[in-house]
């Protein structure tokens, strides 16, 4: 794929020009140019540093962007993700009926790529770090007790974490994997979904999608319907699950 690569601050003016509603907000796209004069002196810098590279100016981009940013803001479908790092890495799949471009953003750096709506998970999984599939079990529980046991965990130590899974019906093994993933990460990430409504109104889809790579490997932890399940993840495994989740949305209100 031929990525474009744009300042934070030349999204925003370029959005600010040619957009629609607002940029999606897991992309976090801070406001810029808050007087007349001042915006208009940075619509000014912006367009002689777009101008450089052959993409046009902030009124007049060079078509390929222009065809990126229409179908952002014509979107109907998108599936968010999140990488925790310093800096964090944030992203945006979205489909129109003009296509799909993916879009993503660390620190003040910014890049946008025109891509088949089949290969959208797929490409924004490609920001993350490899690690290997977590060892141990695949586990089911409820959230409310997910939650209690960190409650529990919270004054009382990995000890009282583990007493109440155990009280929840875990076995030792998936105790073990439990503790593992909440005392021993290393990285972590988050994918999300949502579709527009005949009513035009933005749907998150029933369920999300997180990991956490530990020393022992990557876990996803899927929550739906009040249920947690945590699965140790493998690279195929990690894009079946993003998959499942970016085409269940389309089936949301």
């Amino acid at each position: 794929m031929d990525w474009i690569r744009l300042h934070i601050g030349e999204l925003f003016l370029l959005w600010s020009a040619h957009g629609r509603d607002e940029l999606p907000a897991v992309l976090e796209i801070p406001h810029a140019g808050r007087t007349p004069e001042f915006r208009a002196e940075l619509v000014a810098t912006a367009s002689r540093t777009l101008a450089e590279r052959g993409l046009g100016t902030v009124e007049a981009p060079a078509p390929g962007l222009v065809g990126l940013l229409h179908t952002l803001a014509n979107s109907e479908l998108t599936l968010d993700l999140r990488l925790d790092g310093d800096p964090a890495y944030r992203a945006v799949g979205c489909v129109s009926d003009r296509g799909a471009v993916a879009i993503g953003v660390s620190g003040t750096d910014v890049e946008l790529s025109a891509l088949r709506e089949p290969l959208v998970a797929a490409t924004l999984l490609q920001a993350l770090p490899p690690c290997e599939q977590g060892r141990g079990l695949s586990v089911n529980l409820r959230v409310d007790d997910y939650t209690a046991a960190c409650e529990a965990g919270e004054s009382g130590g990995q000890p009282a974490f583990s007493d109440v899974l155990r009280d929840a019906g875990l076995r030792e093994p998936e105790v073990i994997v439990m503790v593992r993933i909440a005392t021993q990460r290393i990285g972590s990430g988050r994918l999300g979904a949502t579709r527009k409504s005949w009513e035009g109104r933005w749907v998150r889809g029933e369920g999300t999608l997180t990991w956490v790579d530990t020393p022992d490997g990557r876990y996803g932890l899927r929550r739906d319907r009040g249920w947690l399940t945590i699965t140790p993840l493998d690279a195929g495994r990690l894009k079946t699950m993003a998959y499942e989740l970016f085409t269940g949305a389309r089936q949301v209100g």
